[in-house]
């Protein structure tokens, strides 16, 4: 959580009233970029499995499910998602959506690292808004005090980082939207 105390306290009051199945932790990093934020978490992953998501994406929970199944059969993958789209919600009624479009990700499946990071970078995809095995995950977010771009440290960096581990699966699934 990088937002402001109040915002802060505010989701602090509903994850401790709201019951669930799983764990939620709250972490404040105010002023923090993203990848800095997750750097500082890292080590408390306890999960096979994990992904970078923004607070403001909604995932689907049976694509997800998908994902795991084929993470678990295709060792030659580092990650898999699926159809991503976007929405512009209203700014004065934020139940209104005003727009939607398809986010583009796609799939990176070169044999070699090398070719699936050229071919990354010479048709760009942000694929790292998919799952990965933690153990993988955590490899793409190294601390360094020098890592200070958001859009290198956040995006690009952990995006080559991926496709240099291996091949990145997008399934015909809706996955998240954004």
């Amino acid at each position: 959580d990088s937002s402001n105390s109040e915002h802060y306290e505010k989701t602090n009051n509903f994850i401790n009233n709201f019951t669930c199945e799983f764990e939620i932790r709250q972490y404040s990093f105010p002023n923090l970029y993203p990848h800095t934020c997750i750097q500082e978490m890292l080590n408390d992953i306890k999960c096979p499995y994990s992904m970078f998501i923004c607070d403001d994406d909604l995932l689907v929970v049976k694509t997800l499910r998908k994902c795991v199944d084929f993470l678990k059969s295709n060792k030659d993958f580092s990650g898999v998602g699926g159809i991503s789209i976007c929405c512009n919600l209203n700014v004065d009624d934020y139940a209104r959506i005003d727009s939607t479009w398809k986010y583009k990700v796609r799939e990176i499946i070169k044999k070699t690292g090398k070719d699936r990071v050229y071919d990354l970078m010479s048709n760009y995809s942000v694929v790292n808004y998919s799952l990965t095995r933690t153990e993988q995950f955590q490899q793409r977010w190294p601390k360094d005090s020098l890592n200070h771009d958001k859009a290198i440290g956040t995006e690009l960096l952990p995006c080559a980082v991926l496709a240099a581990q291996g091949k990145v699966k997008m399934l015909d699934d809706l996955f998240v939207v954004r």
